[in-house]
């Protein structure tokens, strides 16, 4: 059995402390959107856990068990939290992404955080905010929430550190120019990657390689970063979208193994035809070598043969 603090409870809300030595660094996970909240209710989604407990990093998951933004948390629970960090000696970070990404980012300030690392984020889900930049998701969500309080449009964060990783290609590109114009976090752009930024930076990069890079082997981050887009356009996933033949090239090069956000873009490709017809050839191969993707993608991309 793990070893964990429970640092508040409530019916909506669950924090845990895995404490390793408080002179390590202690990251503030915030779980993520999960369609089973709909109908399930439970604590289960600790984020991004199993590759922070193999670093020498003190770890939070701060969960919510339903889809809202976490906009119910209480200052108690805030207040509980905060008395565990007072007593960490290294920094603290918050880290999420999407609904998770949000809440790394709105509550950085509450927290002290030195860094807060958002994977497509949201600035806000106010409905108006949200029509204004012609972003429809979530709109059953949003239409619950209101009023939706965002530290980021209030101009709160206006000195928070980190990084914003995004695609500008997509819409959370328009979230992206909000959060940036708000806060001091450094944007880093994973264009073609979707609303999947954070599972296109684990596939060139990985998140653990990331944290290990920046504070135990104190690489500046501006380094990190500029090794992280000279890696990212070099990537399949970028190519795929980017430059026919160099993808091919490296198509082969892997044995024709890729990710999830390659299919996703070579999807796009095919039903936009903006392949030669000869690509159709490499389709078996690429199914054939993936299967353990999703299963419905691939039976997507054999429709193309």
């Amino acid at each position: 059995m793990e070893e964990y603090e429970e640092v508040f409870k409530d019916n909506n809300y669950c924090i845990k402390l895995y404490n390793k030595n408080i002179n390590f660094p202690t990251l503030v996970a915030f779980s993520n959107r999960e369609e089973s909240y709909s109908t399930v209710r439970n604590f289960n989604r600790e984020f991004g856990k199993n590759a922070f407990q193999k670093l020498d990093f003190n770890y939070i998951s701060f969960v919510s068990n339903k889809n809202d933004w976490y906009q119910g948390v209480s200052r108690l629970a805030i207040t509980s939290l905060n008395v565990v960090l007072k007593r960490m000696k290294g920094l603290v970070f918050t880290y999420g992404s999407s609904m998770g990404g949000f809440a790394a980012l709105n509550f950085a300030n509450h927290l002290n955080a030195s860094y807060a690392f958002s994977f497509s984020p949201q600035a806000s889900l106010d409905t108006c905010f949200m029509s204004q930049i012609n972003d429809k998701r979530w709109q059953v969500e949003s239409k619950l929430l209101l009023p939706f309080k965002s530290e980021i449009l209030k101009g709160d964060l206006q000195n928070q550190a980190g990084i914003i990783f995004f695609d500008s290609d997509h819409i959370d590109g328009k979230h992206a120019k909000v959060i940036l114009e708000n806060t001091s976090l450094i944007p880093c752009d994973l264009k073609y990657s979707g609303h999947g930024s954070i599972s296109a930076f684990n596939t060139i990069y990985g998140i653990k390689h990331f944290f290990n890079k920046l504070c135990i082997e104190h690489v500046p981050m501006d380094c990190i970063l500029k090794e992280v887009d000279r890696v990212w356009v070099e990537s399949l996933e970028y190519l795929s979208l980017n430059d026919y033949e160099k993808f091919q090239y490296k198509l082969i090069a892997s044995d024709y193994k890729v990710s999830q956000i390659t299919i996703r873009n070579i999807l796009a490709n095919l039903n936009n035809r903006k392949y030669p017809v000869e690509f159709k050839e490499s389709i078996p191969k690429i199914v054939e070598n993936n299967k353990a993707l999703n299963e419905a993608l691939l039976v997507k991309l054999m429709q193309f043969c």
